[in-house]
């Protein structure tokens, strides 16, 4: 990983931080389930944010409240010297910060529903729904104005702050970001994390641990679209070998479809259960579609339930009712914290992390917002050079960015036909009257949660 592409995103007046400062990092959209209370965790785990604040936004008062109590009792398990905030003030809690995190979202699960419930009636599928299709075409446009009226505020309080991005789909909320505002900022996703994706490949294909400098790994792409296009141990080509294993011990998501793309290009993607929303493949629209993979549909009642199991068993840990040494002990620390230790250090360590391109990957259009391995220091981030992407994979890559690219538009400017060619251009999209049917349903289903100028 020695080819970088150097000063991309430089703030001239930002400085270092020194591990003396007392760090503050503020999580807007704190009652997530799913990030604060790993990022609690890793701060008082980490002797870089001694003495330091975890500021935690929210509109609902209730998480907030669970929340606030969980990430006081992780402190006082650990002993660390961590100030907890909670607010609903995002303006109050963004006062000195350096650390921004988001990853909010507006009733998340029931519209996660609404996006994939309608859609799936026109033969659209989508198991995720939070990338691509419909359901990525509508968060966006639900979404984006929130996300630069919370940047507005970065920008007038802690511009030097640095801002990750949590929320989906990630690489048009990273296009927002970056393009509509000045701040520091990177889209963050936990799907791929460095090293233990390589090292997790090397373990199914027969490399130790202890060898991992001497095997290369390319990969890159767009978020929940990578693709690992080389894996070498030495001169020796390691993909036939995955391809191997996955067949002898197949993979836990669209298991049939990474082996498929694997044995027909030569390429593995290392989020199976994203990447079959991306590609029209898997769709079910063969004769004898059980001989491929067909993508299931967003399984509503099954995250219901997930969700109302772990909400009981967060407040569980925050009422003191559960313990939480062995959570705390075995709790890795979250990707926003690694990313923090970089800054702070100004290391330059390795993460996978969502940019614009400025020639990282040569055959794809300048700006475009990408997935690579970067290094990360304290005022910048200096993104790898991919090179060129094989044909077809560099043809799949273009129509995502094309509707990624008609989805911002739609969701900056309001404009209903960019809307419609976003959908229409959709690699899931196989008629444009069904098209304009999900359109006109999913604006009448989520009226009171869109915008004004959608309605």
């Amino acid at each position: 990983m020695s080819d970088l592409r150097k000063n991309i995103q430089v703030n001239p007046k930002s400085e270092s931080l020194s591990i003396m400062q007392k760090q503050k990092m503020v999580i807007i959209g704190a009652g997530s389930i799913f990030f604060t209370r790993a990022v609690a965790i890793g701060m008082c785990q980490d002797h870089r944010f001694r003495g330091g604040t975890l500021a935690l936004v929210d509109i609902d008062p209730e998480m907030l409240d669970v929340m606030s109590r969980l990430c006081r009792r992780i402190v006082a398990t650990t002993g660390a010297e961590l100030n907890v905030e909670a607010t609903a003030d995002r303006k109050a809690a963004l006062r000195d910060a350096n650390f921004v995190v988001l990853s909010f979202s507006k009733r998340g699960v029931d519209l996660r529903e609404t996006d994939t419930v309608i859609p799936a009636r026109y033969g659209v599928r989508q198991s995720s729904g939070d990338s691509i299709g419909p359901g990525g075409l509508f968060r966006a446009i639900r979404t984006i104005p929130t996300l630069l009226e919370i940047a507005r505020d970065i920008e007038a309080i802690c511009p030097r702050a640095w801002v990750y991005n949590y929320v989906n789909p990630s690489t048009v909320m990273g296009a927002a970001l970056s393009r509509h505002t000045r701040l520091r900022s990177l889209a963050v996703c936990d799907g791929v994390l460095l090293p233990q994706t390589k090292l997790n490949l090397m373990e199914r294909v027969g490399i130790p641990a202890a060898a991992i400098d001497e095997v290369t790994m390319k990969i890159g792409g767009l978020n929940h679209f990578s693709w690992v296009t080389e894996f070498r141990h030495g001169r020796r080509d390691l993909l036939p070998d995955l391809l191997r294993a996955i067949k002898a011990k197949p993979e836990a998501q669209a298991d049939k479809a990474v082996e498929q793309i694997l044995e027909i290009y030569g390429w593995y993607s290392p989020i199976g259960g994203h990447m079959v929303e991306f590609l029209p493949y898997f769709q079910g629209h063969g004769v004898k579609p059980e001989e491929s993979y067909v993508n299931g549909i967003f399984e509503i009642q099954e995250r219901r339930k997930w969700m109302r199991e772990f909400n009981e068993e967060i407040r569980r840990q925050a009422d003191g009712r559960d313990p939480i040494d062995k959570l705390v002990s075995e709790t890795k620390p979250d990707l926003v914290i690694r990313l923090a230790d970089s800054v702070i250090d100004d290391d330059g360590g390795w993460h996978y992390v969502n940019f614009p391109n400025h020639g990282n990957i040569t055959n794809l259009p300048e700006g475009a917002t990408i997935e690579l391995p970067a290094r990360i220091y304290a005022d910048r981030y200096e993104g790898e050079i991919f090179g060129e992407l094989p044909p077809v994979l560099r043809s799949w890559l273009l129509r995502v960015i094309d509707v990624q690219e008609l989805t911002l538009e739609a969701a900056m400017t309001g404009s209903r036909h960019a809307l419609r060619q976003a959908l229409v251009a959709d690699p899931m999209t196989v008629s444009i009257q069904d098209a304009d049917r999900i359109i006109a349903e999913l604006l009448s289903a989520e009226k009171d949660d869109l915008p004004e100028m959608w309605r």
